[in-house]
């Protein structure tokens, strides 16, 4: 099975981003899997660009871009969605459904969490939303999708299951532990303007203040192991040669 991972733009770009690589981590073993980063294409190369003037260029922007992601033949393509890149990421959903039908358009990130039923009841070319983490969700639906199983997790919403039973803070986010290294081979460090990956260090947060959003969007606070840590910053050091690390 073949996924997509897409990553639309919304801002200048100081380095790829971290959560669309934990999900190519997590699923590379299931799946033949690539991510497409049009936010360096577009937003990072150009500077910011406001959704009107994006969605008013679009039939010429994503042409290609849209090309692209279809020629690699994708069964799946997964949507990372904030407030900012939305609109271009629904743009590009809505084309390649309109391509092949029989194509999943799955949304997730941190727009997708808080706004899920909004976009499953507005945009009928959403096949799947994850709420919240992704690492676990997303795999699961993908062993679902090849064997015809009924998709059963918690932090998958779809039009059969509309209402969603994950809480804030809940044990059914799965909390995943951090232990796997994000992938970044699909980008093209080059393109940044320093040669610069993001390391996690930490996921979740301690409080559940009323006004934030952030246990809701990444669970339970948990903190990796200082030597996995270490690890992770001699690998990209070796493989992706890198310069800084910008640590989050």
């Amino acid at each position: 099975m073949k996924v997509a991972l897409v990553f639309t733009p919304f801002w200048d770009a100081p380095c790829p981003p971290i959560g669309i690589s934990y999900i190519k981590a997590a699923i590379q073993d299931i799946s033949e899997c690539k991510i497409f980063d049009l936010n360096m294409r577009h937003g990072g190369k150009k500077g910011f660009l406001r959704q009107e003037e994006l969605i008013k260029e679009a039939p010429d922007l994503f042409r290609e871009d849209i090309e692209d992601i279809i020629a690699f033949n994708p069964d799946i393509v997964g949507f990372s969605l904030f407030h900012l890149n939305y609109h271009t990421a629904l743009y590009i959903m809505n084309r390649i459904k309109a391509h092949n039908p029989e194509i999943y358009n799955v949304i997730g990130g941190p727009h997708a969490t808080y706004m899920h039923e909004d976009l499953m009841r507005n945009f009928k070319f959403i096949d799947f939303c994850i709420v919240g983490e992704g690492e676990d969700a997303f795999r699961i639906l993908i062993e679902c999708i090849k064997s015809g199983r009924k998709v059963d997790h918690a932090n998958v919403v779809s039009r059969r299951k509309p209402i969603l039973q994950t809480l804030r803070g809940s044990k059914t986010r799965q909390n995943q532990p951090l232990s796997v290294f994000p992938e970044f081979d699909d980008f093209d460090l080059d393109a940044y303007p320093v040669r610069m990956l993001p390391i996690m260090l930490t996921r979740g947060c301690t409080q559940s203040c009323n006004f934030c959003g952030l246990p809701y969007v990444l669970g339970e606070y948990r903190c990796r192991n200082p030597e996995d840590v270490l690890q992770e910053i001699k690998r990209d050091i070796r493989i992706c040669k890198i310069h800084q690390t910008i640590l989050c």
